[in-house]
């Protein structure tokens, strides 16, 4: 019998800490992925399956970015993304999308993943769409919070914000 595990992922970056949440059940893959961000300075939490890492999310959890496998049991990847984006408190969690699924084009197109990792890949490649999937997070998340109000939202008595 396979288990689905669940992992909460943080790492120190200055003031606050990054949270990825990763799906995935193959053990030996989650065992490799809990020591080496271990190793680079990660806290891993689990849990037993897809299931549990939605009730994570729906109980509160908010990671910068989802690390998701595809192919699982009791929950799939696919089921997963879709009770994602039904729920307007997650949808904007981005989604990095493990596979190794043929067909990849229409699982794309279907699930809408912020990237897309093909398995097998390499740590470094691991570590090169964790690090270009939050960087486009954080400048999301930076133009929202500088973007300008628009004077549609302005009062119209008084016209613009300056």
């Amino acid at each position: 019998m396979t288990t689905t595990f669940v992992f909460l992922v943080s790492a120190n970056t200055g003031d606050r800490m990054t949270q990825l949440l990763l799906v995935e059940d193959d053990e030996d893959i989650r065992e490799t992925f809990a020591d080496v961000l271990r190793d680079h300075g990660y806290e891993v939490a689990e849990a037993q399956n897809g299931q549990v890492a939605l009730s994570l999310l729906q109980g509160g959890l908010r990671p910068q970015l989802i690390l998701l496998d595809y192919a699982m049991p009791v929950m799939d990847g696919g089921e997963f993304r879709k009770m994602q984006l039904a729920d307007a408190a997650l949808a904007k969690l981005p989604v990095v999308l493990m596979t190794a699924a043929t067909g990849v084009q229409a699982i794309v197109a279907a699930l809408k993943p912020n990237h897309l990792l093909r398995k097998p890949f390499s740590l470094k490649e691991l570590f090169a769409t964790l690090t270009a999937a939050l960087g486009e997070s954080a400048t999301t998340a930076a133009a929202a919070a500088a973007a300008p109000i628009s004077a549609s939202s302005a009062d119209p008595k008084k016209g613009p914000l300056p």
